[in-house]
């Protein structure tokens, strides 16, 4: 674990007194960092919560909401995180989407014995089968293995360029992309870590698989410019952001990326990803309180029986805790992505 991670393990909370929950209350957790997106999974979050209590809670119970800030100073951090690991009103939590966070969350909740629905798609987060940890999101591979399906009607023998992060977070991605590729016949022609400049092969990649930070994946494509991207891109999740939406090139905004959010009857999808998220995380945890109860291990029980058909599509996981179901696709068109037919490019 590096220096960045071991800080986030020990500041994950922001100093709120869970204590005060009424004892009637199921108190849900929601492990947030800062910024828009953060903001609107809170938003979604709370949407549900009020939906729910105002439907009369879980069996007479109202749900309360605990916004559990990720970051503060390395001081205060030991305390802080016994705070959440021996806090016994939290019996569920819901986040984060930043891969570092997520791993400590899963710890922690693996810690406490209490169920965790991380927002990452990092897929070492299910692998070691954690009975306490699902991941709301595909993972990596099955979203890379997705896309390049929906974008070539054959994908043996095309090439990629794959672009990660460098740290521990990069060599996963790499390594469940590159599975994923090779599974379908995709050459994987070059991987640029970091700020790694490109090679000659670069350009004559079919696709460019940008698995980066939304920050990181608007360098890449400045570093690269016109001349020096393929064609079609494509990223994951991370990169569903309004922040990068807007901040993208103009030759680059034909990006495919998933898309778990929506009515599938509509051409154009709203609200965000985060917000459905935090909705849908939600609900699913309700829907779990109501098949089994309302005790962690009984929440755990249900998450893994749970099928709720929310602002993400279908909320369900399989024996891994790995979300499950079909992964539609969008492209970023006019500052939305929008739902078009994908195969033969974009």
């Amino acid at each position: 674990m590096s220096f960045a991670e071991v800080t986030l393990a020990v500041t994950i909370l922001a100093g709120l007194p869970l204590t005060g929950a009424e004892p009637d209350r199921i108190v849900i957790g929601l492990l947030v960092t800062t910024g828009p997106s953060a903001e609107a999974l809170t938003e979604g979050a709370e949407q549900a919560v009020n939906e729910i209590n105002m439907a009369g809670g879980i069996d007479g119970r109202d749900l309360e909401l605990a916004r559990l800030a990720v970051g503060g100073p390395w001081s205060d951090g030991a305390g802080l995180t016994a705070r959440l690991v021996f806090e016994e009103r939290v019996v569920g939590l819901i986040g984060p989407t930043a891969d570092g966070a997520a791993h400590v969350a899963a710890q922690i909740a693996t810690r406490k014995r209490i169920p965790v629905i991380t927002l990452s798609p990092e897929e070492s987060l299910t692998q070691a089968m954690v009975p306490w940890v699902f991941r709301g999101v595909p993972g990596d591979g099955a979203q890379a293995r997705a896309l390049l399906r929906g974008l070539f009607e054959d994908p043996q023998g095309k090439t990629a360029l794959l672009a990660v992060p460098d740290g521990r977070s990069g060599r996963e991605r790499a390594t469940a992309v590159r599975s994923a590729c090779r599974d379908l016949g995709v050459r994987v022609v070059e991987t640029l870590v970091g700020d790694q400049p490109a090679g000659d092969d670069s350009t004559a990649a079919d696709v460019l698989l940008l698995w980066l930070d939304a920050a990181q994946a608007v360098g890449r494509l400045q570093a690269l410019g016109r001349e020096g991207t393929p064609q079609r891109i494509l990223g994951s999740t991370r990169l569903d952001t309004p922040e990068l939406v807007g901040a993208l090139p103009d030759w680059a905004k034909g990006l495919v990326l998933p898309l778990l959010r929506g009515d599938s009857a509509s051409p154009v999808v709203a609200p965000g990803i985060h917000h459905a998220l935090g909705y849908d995380g939600i609900r699913a945890l309700a829907d779990a309180a109501r098949r089994r109860g309302r005790e962690p291990e009984a929440l755990r029980r249900g998450l893994g029986e749970t099928q709720v058909h929310g602002h993400t599509g279908t909320f369900a996981f399989d024996s891994r805790g790995n979300r499950v179901g079909s992964i539609e696709f969008g492209v970023v068109r006019n500052g939305q992505l929008l739902r078009p037919r994908l195969r033969g490019g974009h």
